[in-house]
């Protein structure tokens, strides 16, 4: 299928715009798990509580989308005559660096536990029992950020059975409603294996565009980009309103896809950068660096609500400079390892 269509001044780069998208929901999942202000509870203070609302709100957008844009690209030309090839790929881009950044997760946490326990009291301790080991290589106990990666995982795994019952517009909206309907009467996938179980109707919203509607997700129009613009206000408006996850799956579905378009309209205005290749690095390591930086800056710095917020912002700054930096020492002393850490992108 040709992901360039051209209709106008319209055009879309499907790839170019997924690529920027990534980087910019990577940064937004950073956000969600920065612990700058944490360190700084006992300040009381109006304008850092506001920050944090409205970090707390905007971010709420990175996760649905990212499972919403897997989905549709995973599914955009699938059959059961291409399902083996997907399975494999998804093998060098999802599951090897799931284990490699597990190990790596683990082994920071070890490294804690065992010699700087006293600078990261907000995390568990590393459990050192065998299962302790092996729900961090095989799960994410200890690379918290990988569950959206497991769960996806696992959907992948089951993609043929989706793909069966979704094949037709009919079957795709009757499971979509069904599992979301479901849902709602708490039948649902365990969240203490895959974390937020709503993830799943995220993931069929992009099988659905995916498999019916994705030449819709290579064009746009000025009716799109208003539309969806206000699409944006009345997300973040209901979810001001409403803090019920039932009626906010919907509305961050809303939110999701017109953050989609909204950014479509407006990327091909965003120079492409080498560094918006590495939104899988900042997924990855975003955690631990920035917990490093934002300690070391409080440390450092005086304790008082200026000095919070310039820690927050220069923590944003540093962490992504961070890993950029580590992203480009990894790729000139291994490639190989590079490769297998990004996913082979």
């Amino acid at each position: 299928m040709n992901t360039l269509i051209k209709k106008g001044d319209s055009q879309i780069d499907y790839w170019q715009n997924k690529e920027k998208l990534s980087y910019f929901l990577a940064i937004l999942v950073f956000l969600i798990h920065i612990s700058t202000f944490g360190n700084y509870t006992d300040l009381n203070s109006d304008v850092i509580n506001v920050i944090e609302y409205l970090n707390d709100t905007i971010t709420l957008v990175a996760v649905p989308l990212f499972f919403i844009v897997s989905a549709a690209t995973f599914f955009r030309n699938y059959s059961p005559e291409t399902c083996l090839t997907k399975l494999r790929s998804r093998l060098h881009s999802l599951v090897l660096p799931f284990f490699l950044w597990n190990i790596i997760g683990m082994l920071f946490d070890m490294l804690t536990t065992l010699f700087l326990k006293e600078y990261f009291v907000g995390r568990p301790p590393f459990d050192f029992s065998f299962e302790g080991i092996l729900l961090g290589i095989f799960h994410y106990q200890n690379n918290r950020v990988f569950w959206f990666i497991f769960n996806i995982i696992c959907f992948i795994a089951i993609s043929p059975v989706i793909y069966k019952i979704m094949r037709t517009k009919t079957g795709a909206f009757t499971t979509l409603i069904l599992v979301y309907v479901l849902f709602c009467f708490d039948i649902k996938i365990p969240s203490c294996v895959f974390f937020e179980s709503q993830s799943i109707i995220y993931w069929l919203v992009g099988a659905l565009i995916g498999i019916h509607y994705f030449p819709s997700l290579c064009k746009s129009n000025s009716k799109c980009f208003y539309l969806s613009l206000c699409g944006l206000v009345f997300s973040i408006v209901a979810i001001l309103f409403f803090s019920e996850i039932r009626i906010r799956i919907p509305v961050l579905i809303v939110f999701s896809l017109s953050l989609y378009w909204v950014f479509a309209a407006v990327s091909y205005r965003i120079p492409s950068r080498p560094f918006m290749k590495h939104s899988f690095w900042v997924y990855a390591l975003h955690m631990n660096v920035s917990a490093v930086i934002t300690k070391l800056l409080v440390l450092s710095l005086p304790h008082s609500e200026c000095f919070a917020i310039i820690n927050y912002v220069v923590t944003i700054i540093l962490t992504l400079y961070t890993i950029e930096l580590l992203t480009g020492i990894c790729k000139r002393i291994s490639p190989k390892l590079y490769s297998a850490l990004s996913g082979s992108r």
